[in-house]
């Protein structure tokens, strides 16, 4: 893991994960370490009460050069907490780059994050920070983390923009991340209005009985946005014997997205639509429900959504 707490003054051990931080001060040489406004400062956890901005410059870059880069994968997470550090009451608007491509348009930075996976084409990531003239840029966070290279299939250089990631099941409104997950992924609690299902090592919904379908829906931020889709399964009730759940999953209600498949006791299965990966206008969704002829419930465990993040500039040298 690289964790770097942005604008810090001292490296430390996050007490809730157990993460450890580190400063900025090797990874960017130009900008100003602040903090955020402080009767605000008390309801943050310690990785959001620091930040850096960069009054200075149009384009201000934080270089990092994880222990085998070149050719993994790994999680680039960036957060933003405006905190009302300036006294302005006026959180800024600005672009943020991986390397010499646009990433995406930092809006909203009350506390919030952009995540993608990249596989690395070269030894270094530069993650950029570019002033549109709509207010001072900043960051509170940043985060690097090393995924297995045979998860997410995507070429050198590529790139896939987290755009929601949930597990189902849960009552309460619980955040998981490390040590839940090894990779530090986030995932949200996804509390629709199915019944929870829960044992001790993970929760799950299914619906009210087999007639009725799950659904995990998202609205395409254009025709022409690629995503990713993984749905995740995994049998956690103990079925009479002789019982068996099997599924069978729909796409935009019409088209047949699988084969219908059972799930086996306490066996995770991961069902993927990557490739190709789908396209469309408005509302896209997923139907998952009971094969014909069964009369258990349909269930999910998980989900992941990503949108295909084309980077056409190939990185600079690191001495340009």
């Amino acid at each position: 893991f690289i964790s770097i707490d942005c604008g810090s003054n001292e490296d430390y051990i996050d007490k809730t994960k157990g993460i450890p931080y580190v400063t900025d001060k090797e990874f960017i040489d130009t900008g100003i370490a602040e903090t955020v406004s402080p009767h605000l400062s008390a309801k943050y956890t310690q990785t959001l009460k620091n930040l850096r901005s960069f009054p200075q410059g149009k384009r201000n870059c934080y270089s990092l050069r994880p222990d085998q880069g070149k050719n993994n994968k790994f999680l680039i997470r960036t957060t933003f907490l405006y905190g009302n550090y300036d006294g302005k009451n006026q959180a800024p608007e600005f672009d943020l780059y991986l390397g010499v491509n646009k990433w995406t348009t930092v809006k909203n930075t009350d506390g919030i994050n952009y995540e993608i996976i990249h596989l690395l084409s070269t030894d270094y990531i530069d993650v950029c920070l570019v002033n549109t003239g709509q207010g001072v840029p900043f960051i509170s966070s940043l985060e690097l983390r090393r995924l297995d290279n045979s998860i997410y299939p995507i070429t050198p250089g590529g790139a896939l923009e987290m755009h929601d990631r949930g597990y189902v099941g849960s009552t309460e409104p619980v955040f998981m991340r490390y040590p839940n997950d090894v990779y530090d992924r986030y995932w949200h609690a996804d509390q629709e209005i199915w019944i929870p299902v829960s044992s001790d090592s993970t929760t799950a919904f299914k619906t009210l009985n087999a007639s009725i379908p799950l659904q995990v829906a998202w609205t395409a931020l254009d025709t022409i946005s690629k995503y990713y889709v993984y749905l995740h399964f995994v049998e956690i009730e103990k079925l009479k014997p002789g019982q068996q759940r099997e599924l069978k999953i729909y796409w935009n209600g019409e088209r047949n997205f699988s084969d219908s498949f059972k799930l086996d006791y306490l066996k995770p299965l991961t069902i993927a639509q990557d490739d190709p990966p789908i396209s469309g206008r408005g509302i896209l969704y997923f139907s998952i429900i009971a094969a014909e002829g069964t009369t258990i419930p349909p269930i999910l465990n998980a989900y992941e959504i990503y949108r295909l993040l084309e980077l056409p500039n190939k990185p600079t040298a690191p001495e340009d």
